[in-house]
């Protein structure tokens, strides 16, 4: 496994030598590709892909457990050198996934998994009964959870990005789900998202280098990628190829940039108040 990136406000070269986990041979639960993007051969309209509705649907038709992408196992690898057992980890999008039961099977104690359907929601808290308790399962949007500041450790994103951008107002949602990301993450915490979309189409929805300009994002990016496994046996993936790739994204925050960014936080505000103060005492004097 080989880094493409790493730091900010800087892209990799075109064409770099990949490193693979050529030991995993897991079977392929995604639906295999026919030449169009991934996304497209589940459903007609992708912009549905940001309404509630949309996946309460697809989940009470669908009875067995679906993966985007690939199983637990195939990223494992990475994550068990990334994230700690003991670590307060938050499954964004898990869907009817057995990403999080896959976790605790491999040591992981403490799971919150969390989904826009309430049907995939309900759907796993049937399936898993008493069975996992430590998997805690809340349903809501990812944009804007209402769960406390700085609540987990670390956010493992398989495909939600993804997801996102196929909907309407595609860029739009996933800045709000990066501002939602890291208000949600401790200030050492680790946002790893697994995706398609190569560098030069998911950076800048996932770094805000600048800190004058508002919601900048506190963490130093690193990215990795892996050949996906093949479909049938005579396909031919290409390391140069983007299309036969998964992206890991790995956005660690630094506490030093947490306190530069809320520092800068606040001196907007106190210039924000003066500004109002000054408006309003002009107004009173008319």
């Amino acid at each position: 496994m080989i880094n493409l990136y790493s730091g900010t406000g800087r892209l990799p070269p075109p064409s770099v030598p990949l490193g693979t986990y050529d030991h995993l041979k897991t079977k392929a639960l995604a639906p295999p590709k026919v030449g169009e993007d991934e996304f497209d051969n589940h459903v007609s309209d992708a912009a549905q892909y940001g309404r509630a509705e949309f996946w309460d649907d697809r989940y009470s038709t669908e009875v067995e457990p679906f993966e985007w992408y690939y199983e637990y196992s195939y990223f494992s690898p990475i994550i068990r050198d990334l994230v700690p057992l003991d670590a307060k980890v938050f499954i964004a999008g898990c869907g009817t996934s057995l990403f999080p039961q896959d976790m605790v099977n491999d040591g992981y104690q403490n799971i919150t998994a969390f989904d826009i359907s309430r049907v995939a929601i309900a759907t796993q808290k049937l399936r898993c009964q008493d069975r996992y308790p430590q998997i805690t399962w809340l349903q809501g949007n990812i944009v804007d959870t209402d769960l406390p500041e700085g609540s987990f450790d670390v956010i493992i994103d398989k495909a939600l990005l993804d997801a996102l951008m196929c909907a309407s107002m595609g860029e739009v949602s996933a800045k709000l789900y990066r501002i939602e990301a890291d208000r949600l993450l401790k200030s050492d915490g680790l946002f790893i998202v697994i995706t398609f979309g190569n560098p030069e189409i998911r950076l800048p929805l996932l770094e805000q280098n600048d800190l004058d300009v508002e919601y900048f994002t506190p963490w130093k990016t690193t990215v990795q990628a892996v050949m996906k496994p093949k479909q049938y046996p005579n396909e031919v993936l290409d390391p140069d190829d983007p299309d036969s790739l998964y992206f890991i994204y790995c956005l660690r925050k630094i506490p030093e940039l947490v306190k530069a960014k809320l520092v800068k936080e606040r001196k907007l505000i106190i210039k924000k108040n003066k500004k109002v103060a000054r408006g309003t005492k002009r107004s009173s004097n008319l």
